[in-house]
């Protein structure tokens, strides 16, 4: 073991010649006229491979026909490594450089900044110590591997991967396609309804949940063909949209964008990607059907009214404290919120465009201090407990939980225990 480690300490005297700086040098800059922010373009890879780079006002792009948005981040970071480059020893540069792993396979790094070119080239690492050999201008030096890890990244690593880069928030109008079957869907301030629906409200948690999948399906790989799409999405922003279809692609799913919303230089080319969350989206409309009564939070409502069985009471939060009627009686606070809690945990059983014979038995008129109002209304017909929503049309079915929490006034007229 000695005796190898001996004649390894050799090899590498011998390969990095006579002329090793002593130690203690401090380290220079191999590039000390760079500055980051004024490299226009990078080329980074072996020559006729790798990726160029190139800056646009504030972004950088992949040279291309068309160009492609590159990941900035890395980007930045290609760019500031090679202008903040520094040599940990400086070594004989003469002779071969082969042996160094500097022939003319060997990584090679520009950069042009204010018009001038500037490269270096890259080779192995160092057999003994942590180092890299870089040469620069003729001259051979010891790098250190972190600073250049960045150049040996996959060229695919530095393109803008995302497929969708929509703002979630700005959708209004959702529509899936499979096949025949078609799904759409329009946003309410932060509600989704189904649009084909007589106004039935949607779970939006599930269409929210959608757009985060649609926004965040980044391409793994370029395939050069798309077969014919199975599924499709398309999105209104407002005054433009986009759309998404979906094809077959090996194991996984070929995705091609389209659309005036997407931003320059996205969209229109195949995209592999993982779409898995496609063979889980009903297409019934009844599945997407809000179940939840409202959509509120109880801990924001400061003011509600509640008429049941021929009473009305109003409720008014004021400084966290709950007082009842014009009097101003103070009520339970803890029953209260209670109350409140459980309107909203109740859930519709079915859904039913109307009902004959139903009366109303039970009234919530309530207010959050976002400025949002809703209304909910209790009515019984001789067979079932049915629930209207203000601004929807059609009925929701519940169970004998919403006429025992609703249709009497007993507990908070008294203001006495909690529900």
């Amino acid at each position: 073991m000695v005796l190898a480690g001996l004649s390894t300490w050799v090899w590498w005297s011998e390969r990095q010649g006579s002329d090793v700086e002593e130690d203690g040098v401090p380290e220079a800059p191999l590039l000390p006229d760079c500055d980051p922010a004024d490299v226009t373009a990078l080329r980074i890879g072996p020559e006729g491979k790798g990726v160029s780079l190139e800056r646009a006002a504030d972004r950088w792009l992949l040279a291309g026909d068309p160009p492609r948005p590159a990941e900035g981040a890395l980007a930045d970071l290609a760019a500031r490594s090679l202008c903040e480059l520094d040599s940990l020893r400086s070594l004989d540069g003469t002779g071969d450089l082969s042996q160094f792993g500097l022939g003319t396979d060997s990584r090679t790094v520009s950069a042009t900044v204010a018009g001038t070119t500037r490269s270096l080239r890259l080779g192995d690492s160092a057999p003994v110590g942590e180092g890299r050999y870089a040469a620069i201008d003729g001259a051979l030096h010891l790098v250190s591997p972190a600073a250049v890890a960045v150049f040996d990244r996959d060229p695919l690593d530095f393109r803008d991967r995302r497929v969708l880069p929509l703002d979630p928030a700005e959708v209004t109008a959702l529509t899936l396609q499979r096949g025949e079957d078609i799904l759409a869907f329009e946003r309410r301030q932060r509600w989704w309804f189904l649009a084909e629906e007589p106004g039935w409200r949607a779970e939006t948690a599930a269409l929210d949940g959608l757009l985060q999948d649609l926004v965040g399906l980044s391409a793994a790989a370029y395939p050069d063909s798309v077969l014919d799409p199975v599924a499709s999405v398309s999105l209104d922003l407002g005054e433009q949209s986009a759309s998404i279809s979906f094809a077959p692609s090996g194991v996984a799913m070929a995705a091609v964008a389209s659309g005036e919303a997407l931003p320059a230089g996205f969209g229109g080319e195949g995209a592999q990607v993982d779409a898995s969350f496609l063979a889980a989206l009903p297409f019934e409309p009844e599945a997407w059907r809000a179940l939840e009564l409202v959509d509120f939070n109880p801990y924001v409502v400061d003011e509600f009214r509640w008429a049941a069985a021929g009473e009305s009471f109003t409720f008014v939060r004021t400084d966290g404290a709950w007082a009842r009627g014009e009097e101003g009686a103070k009520a339970d606070a803890g029953a209260v919120q209670d109350f409140l809690t459980a309107l909203d945990g109740l859930r519709a059983v079915g859904f039913v465009d109307a009902a004959e014979g139903a009366v109303e038995v039970a009234r919530v008129e309530a207010a959050e201090r976002t400025g949002r109002a809703f209304e909910l209304v209790l009515l019984r017909s001789p067979t079932r407990d049915l629930v209207r929503i203000e601004s929807e049309t059609g009925l929701r079915e519940v169970d004998g939980a919403a006429f025992e929490l609703l249709g009497h006034l007993d507990t908070l007229a008294q203001g006495g225990a909690a529900l």
